[in-house]
């Protein structure tokens, strides 16, 4: 089993907000998932699942990877709990919220 982590890519700044919950991706954040996404495709990476929080721009991340870094057949990009910002999580807890949503990790080539 291999695990990535990456980390969102950039999101739009609101300067009269603290939440950025429901930001996107900003123009350059759009660049830098798109040359990721051709970076782990040039190296043969293949997620078979993408794990992200419930904010905007990491599931928007989440979705350009894997649509752009494509795997056979296609894989899901499932938003958790353990993986959201002002949660309490660790990589158990990761492991539990994955398989809460009906993707156990031991059981997938990640």
């Amino acid at each position: 089993m291999k695990i990535i982590l990456i980390r969102h890519a950039s999101r739009v700044r609101a300067p009269t907000s603290d939440n950025d919950r429901n930001l996107p991706l900003s123009l350059d954040g759009l660049k830098q998932a798109r040359e990721l996404a051709d970076k782990m495709a040039s190296q043969g990476l293949r997620p078979t699942l993408y794990l992200t929080s419930h904010y905007a721009h990491a599931k928007q991340t989440g979705e350009i990877l894997r649509d752009l870094a494509a795997a056979d057949p296609p894989v899901s990009v499932v938003a958790i709990d353990a993986l959201t910002p002002h949660e309490a999580y660790d990589f158990e807890g990761i492991i539990r919220a994955s398989e809460e949503t009906g993707h156990d990790l031991s059981k997938l080539e990640l």
